[in-house]
């Protein structure tokens, strides 16, 4: 599920909406889709350990405070992604109501 977000988010990313514009490329800044795809791979990133802790934690592999700690970190994200997910879509909802 984790590879299939990150999947989403690159191809979204390198489509044409979200390319990087001429001056960003020139001067050497990066874009607001970069920002967001480097998010997301963190996110992407600190779910995947959440996962691998769990999994560990069945097989023996791994101590109850690592599983702890990891799970703790990952809810965290998904809740702060949920949470970013929910504002844009308060403001682009918010952008369509108004009048031209």
């Amino acid at each position: 599920m984790v590879d299939n977000i990150a999947g989403s988010l690159s191809g979204l990313a390198t489509s044409g909406g979200m390319g990087k514009s001429s001056a960003s490329s020139d001067s050497g800044e990066t874009s607001f889709s970069d920002v967001l795809k480097q998010a997301a791979e963190a996110g992407v990133d600190t779910m995947k350990q959440g996962e691998k802790a769990s999994a560990d934690a069945m097989i023996g592999k791994s101590s109850p405070i690592d599983v702890v700690t990891s799970v703790s970190n990952a809810e965290l994200t998904l809740q702060t992604a949920v949470t970013i997910r929910d504002k844009v879509l308060a403001a682009y909802q918010e952008i369509m109501r108004m009048s031209i």
